[in-house]
């Protein structure tokens, strides 16, 4: 019994952790739009900057392994565009309301979360025995 008991709470925290990190559950404490805004676009700032990091530490191993080939900085402005474009849709699709600023912010710390990810997995995990590079955002 004691070992379903432990099982049960192992998974209600592990759940819990995976909420945390969801964009949509940041920055409910806020009590107005303008609050919510300033705490989601620090949000953001950190996102981007952990994504700056994984960048650096992705283009350097390039560097090591291929002559600097590719270069990353082109395919990341490439990208840039296409998150700014695909959160202002987000953003101008809510048009009518308040909640646009947190659907666009949430939009852009997705993305940027998931864009930093994307680069571990192409270059900074290993696919031997080895400990990757940095670890798993």
């Amino acid at each position: 019994m004691f070992k379903y008991v432990l099982s049960g709470l192992f998974l209600a925290l592990t759940i819990t952790a995976a909420r945390a990190e969801s964009p949509q559950l940041l920055c409910l404490q806020s009590q107005s739009t303008v609050e919510e805004t300033k705490c989601l676009s620090k949000e953001l700032d950190k996102s981007k900057a952990v994504l700056s990091e994984y960048l650096k530490a992705a283009q350097a191993q390039i560097d090591r392994q291929n002559a600097g080939k590719p270069q990353l900085a082109a395919v990341q402005n490439e990208w840039e565009k296409y998150r700014f474009d695909q959160c202002q849709n987000v953003y101008d699709y809510l048009e009518a309301g308040t909640y646009r600023y947190r659907a666009g912010l949430e939009c852009e710390i997705e993305a940027t979360r998931s864009r930093t990810h994307e680069i571990w997995s192409a270059y900074m995990r290993t696919f031997g025995t080895s400990e990757p590079i940095r670890p798993e955002p």
